[in-house]
């Protein structure tokens, strides 16, 4: 009898630790992304329970659409090298339908499939009560929309990076004018020449590989993604009903060259978990904005001492102070575009991603007041102007306010402010504890940093009371 006891116990503990095996985990890719976006972070944290899923966005599919497609793992294509296929034709495995327990994790775009899967599905269960959808992890999501996308449909970024190459190509003419003189016919031609170039190259192959990186804007996910499309405010009036877990990243500086560094070379950092070990991988484009910037005051600099040495040789030669004004000129230049790319560079792309905020700042001025410098009006229509007294005269104090937009940390894609949702449209909207810092949005998902934080949540529990834990 005992035994029986036993072995029914047994059998007990067995079906009740099936029935509470470790959560589903569904990895989403982002926007232009495909299912090896999470390749590394799958098999790091959730090997044989995660799945990494894949969609396509194409021309007309909506966000709901996408989810839609997603949890039937439909319309979901991948080129295996010779043709594009279905991804995981027939494998029940990724038909979401059959899982329990959900976690879904997504990048950019992904997080907000995963909230529209969870809004479609999140309230069905299986047969032993189970949710489907049990819980929701995002980084890198426009939560309160992407205003990049607004800014693309307006083609503001071509105009964005046509206007440093501008600049440069500026710089160079005015470099050419002053190294050839009053040979001028010379310098025109060289200027044509080396400016054309400049803007060939930035306008064939820069600007177009920019736009790439940040999609186009035809694509109806990404029409959906932009701040105050009819979407976005849909969502906005949505309470997500599981804990959702929000981490939002960011880059310190010159985040489009960080950016750029990464998308080149998105699919080995997607799947070399050894390529970002250090966290460093960018550095390579921190290190050339860098270099830039000094060959920008290095060129004023010579400039400067072509103008002295030119005046010294020969001061009294009108070609002299021709060279030396030119010189001056050019010096000045460069060291404004070295001052750009210092400061107003970074600020115009904070700019370009919508991700600044208004501040009102107050400020004090002073200013002489000499009353008795004016006197009647004689003639009509003009005045009496005469020389102040000293003794009449007193400073004034003067207070005025201005609004002032001032650049607010982001990812080079999405700001950190939108990326964390909003705590009133959820039931249980999780922030982590701080942003993570250096972190472009192309290597969210490599990254020591961010993948200490996963660690946190899915390894560890440390986030909503473990319940994304395995």
């Amino acid at each position: 009898m005992n035994r029986i006891i036993f072995i029914l116990a047994i059998i007990f503990a067995l079906f009740f630790t099936i029935q509470l095996r470790a959560n589903d985990y569904v990895w989403l890719h982002g926007l232009n992304d495909n299912y090896k976006c999470w390749k590394i972070y799958n098999e790091a944290l959730t090997p044989g329970i995660g799945i990494q899923s894949n969609y396509t966005c194409g021309s007309s599919y909506s966000i709901p659409d996408i989810a839609n497609n997603v949890w039937n793992n439909t319309n979901s294509y991948e080129y295996n090298g010779t043709s594009w296929q279905n991804y995981h034709p027939g494998d029940a495995n990724y038909q979401l339908g059959n899982k329990h327990d959900m976690i879904l994790i997504g990048h950019s775009l992904g997080g907000l499939v995963a909230r529209e899967i969870e809004n479609r599905y999140g309230n069905l269960r299986d047969q032993y009560g189970r949710p489907r959808v049990k819980g929701i992890i995002t980084i890198g999501t426009p939560h309160q929309g992407a205003y990049v996308e607004n800014a693309i449909a307006l083609g503001k970024q071509h105009e964005f990076v046509s206007s440093l190459s501008n600049r440069i190509a500026i710089g160079l003419a005015g470099t050419i004018a002053a190294t050839v003189g009053p040979f001028w016919w010379v310098g025109t031609g060289i200027a044509t020449l080396v400016d054309g170039s400049v803007l060939v190259v930035t306008n064939v192959w820069l600007v177009p590989y920019v736009e790439n990186q940040m999609a186009d804007g035809t694509q109806q996910c990404e029409k959906d993604m932009q701040v105050g499309s009819t979407y976005m405010n849909t969502i906005a009036a949505r309470k997500v009903n599981v804990p959702i877990l929000c981490f939002a990243a960011e880059e310190d500086r010159w985040q489009m060259a960080r950016l750029t560094q990464c998308a080149m070379n998105k699919v080995d950092l997607q799947t070399n978990a050894n390529l970002n070990t250090d966290g460093n991988y960018d550095k390579p484009a921190y290190d050339f904005m860098q270099g830039a910037q000094i060959a920008c005051y290095t060129a004023a600099g010579m400039h400067a001492g072509c103008a002295v040495g030119a005046l010294a040789l020969g001061w009294w030669n009108p070609y002299s102070w021709y060279a030396a004004v030119m010189n001056v000129a050019a010096g000045a230049y460069w060291t404004s575009v070295g001052v750009y790319l210092n400061d107003g560079f970074d600020y115009d792309y904070s700019v370009l991603l919508g991700s600044y905020a208004y501040e009102q700042r107050s400020y004090c001025y002073q200013r002489m007041v000499c009353p008795s410098s004016e006197q009647p009006e004689l003639v009509k229509g003009k005045q009496n102007i005469i020389a102040p007294s000293a003794d009449d005269c007193y400073y004034e104090t003067l207070y005025e306010t201005a609004i002032v937009a001032i650049p607010s940390p982001h990812d080079g894609t999405v700001s950190a402010y939108s990326q964390q949702m909003d705590k009133s449209k959820g039931t249980n909207v999780i922030w982590a504890n701080a942003t993570i810092k250096g972190v472009n949005h192309m290597e969210e998902f490599n990254h020591k940093n961010t993948k200490a934080e996963f660690e946190k949540a899915i390894l560890l529990g440390s986030y909503g009371n473990g319940v994304f834990r395995k």
